[in-house]
């Protein structure tokens, strides 16, 4: 093994995107994990390039001033709020600056204009309304831990998936996730229930799903890797005996090998099928497979965003593509002579219709498919053309046929909302062969982390110019 290389009071200088500060050393960039620019530190290098290098903080000397102390004791192994060592006026400045440069780098756009600063998130604990642990007998242990039990119920580790960390106190969900989760765990080692081998695939208890609304409606999900019934039973009457308020107490068997749910049949233990949370004047009926955005508290100031960008006219035909469970266009509806949704889900699509039909609106008109199959010219033409069209995309960003299916349908304004502005930016920088960039609005919807939503207003360029 080699003997890491040291290098003592090393300045921090900048701060990339991916969350690590920048040191120059003899003409080679070092990428500091966990660095601050303003961090005057003690650096080991694990990895060497011929123009730049990896490396770890082994002390800081002089601490950044924009150095706060992680609140979480899971903080330094968890790995699922990275920047909780900055402050939050700094991470904000990061956000913006990951828009700047995907704009500019990944996008090659031109003429933009300003990125407007990043809408903070009025909260920054306890601000998502979903969480997913897992159930292992796999325990990844942390430096110091005298715990002999093997048996967990937290995160996978980045770079030990295969182990996951015990959680005692999560700070993304309400408290009660986290008096849920430790009771689950509590009863379920002093009844010696079985924790899940994720290389095996043996043990009964595989993953827990929490999630809750700004309506203070709780939704359990147990999964259970194979039908112990006397298990089951045994574990969800106890989780309806310690919480008999809970909205939802559903359970899964998956006896799959991976732990995805979308094909899995949930059976309703107590309660109702759905929590619901209110957006405005509009009610949303959540499932245990919905899509909806995690933050409680940011996700009406996203929606907000977007309904400025229609202007005031009541006559707008709206095209709401990747619309998952139509939470967009229903909060939009009001604004608009008609809705068209388009989503991959039909359970997606027929929740979308169920909420417009629960909340009375009457204007819209959903249809389930492939993107890139669904929105051609031939549907445009036969549903009409838009006079606003609004992209939520996965990830990933658009597909090259439904891009091109957009430049073609000139319609006059593109909201395009990401979660990911380096495809954003690829995407718009070929939409821009028709259309001007109007706006750039990052919103914070995941404080303590390097992820944000971005809105950018796009409209129709003039022919005449």
């Amino acid at each position: 093994m080699k003997t890491p290389i040291l290098h003592n009071n090393i300045a921090i200088t900048k701060f990339t995107n991916e969350g690590h500060g920048i040191a120059h050393i003899d003409g080679k960039i070092h990428f500091v994990e966990d660095a601050l620019p303003g961090d005057i530190a003690t650096i080991s290098v694990y990895k060497s390039k011929k123009d730049h290098a990896f490396a770890k903080l082994v002390s800081i000397e002089k601490p950044s001033p924009q150095r706060v102390t992680p609140y979480c004791t899971h903080y330094y192994y968890c790995g699922g709020c990275r920047l909780q060592h900055v402050d939050y006026p700094t991470q904000l400045q990061l956000k913006n600056q990951s828009v700047v440069e995907a704009m500019q780098h990944i996008g090659k756009l031109q003429n933009l204009p300003e990125v407007q600063p990043t809408m903070p998130c009025e909260q920054q604990k306890y601000y998502r309304n979903k969480l997913e642990y897992t159930f292992s007998n796999k325990r990844f242990r942390v430096e110091g831990e005298e715990n002999s039990n093997d048996d967990v119920l937290g995160f996978h580790v980045s770079g030990a998936y295969n182990k996951v960390l015990d959680i005692t106190h999560c700070y993304h969900q309400a408290t009660l996730s986290n008096d849920i989760r430790n009771a689950i765990r509590a009863f379920a080692l002093n009844n010696n229930y079985t924790f899940y081998d994720l290389k095996n695939h043996t043990g009964l208890l595989r993953t827990l799903m929490l999630r809750n609304t700004s309506q203070g409606e709780w939704m359990i999900v147990l999964v259970f890797a194979n039908d112990d019934r006397p298990a089951i039973e045994a574990i969800m009457n106890q989780v309806h005996t310690e919480f008999p308020t809970i909205t939802s107490l559903q359970y899964v068997i998956n006896t799959k090998k991976n732990d995805t749910l979308f094909d899995q049949t949930f059976q309703l233990y107590k309660g109702k099928n759905y929590i619901q949370q209110t957006l405005g004047d509009v009610t949303f009926s959540i499932t245990a497979k919905s899509f909806f955005q995690v933050n409680i508290f940011s996700t009406q100031a996203l929606y907000d965003v977007v309904a400025s960008c229609l202007g005031n006219a009541a006559d707008q035909v709206l095209y709401d593509l990747y619309c998952g469970t139509g939470t967009i266009g229903i909060y939009l509806s009001k604004k608009c002579k008609k809705i068209i949704g388009i989503d991959i889900t039909e359970e997606a699509i027929a929740q979308a219709r169920a909420c417009a039909i629960a909340n009375h609106v009457t204007n819209t008109t959903y249809v389930a498919g492939d993107m890139k199959d669904v929105f051609t010219q031939e549907f445009y033409a036969t549903h009409g053309k838009a006079d606003v069209i609004v992209i939520d995309p996965p990830r990933a960003g658009l597909h090259d046929t439904v891009t091109q299916s957009l430049l073609q349908s000139q319609c006059p304004i593109i909201v395009y909302v990401s979660c990911n502005p380096a495809t954003q930016a690829r995407d718009v920088g070929v939409l821009q062969a028709h259309y001007d960039v109007a706006l750039i609005q990052p919103v914070d919807m995941f404080p303590n982390t390097l992820h944000l939503e971005n809105v950018m207003l796009l409209k129709l360029k003039n022919k005449a110019g």
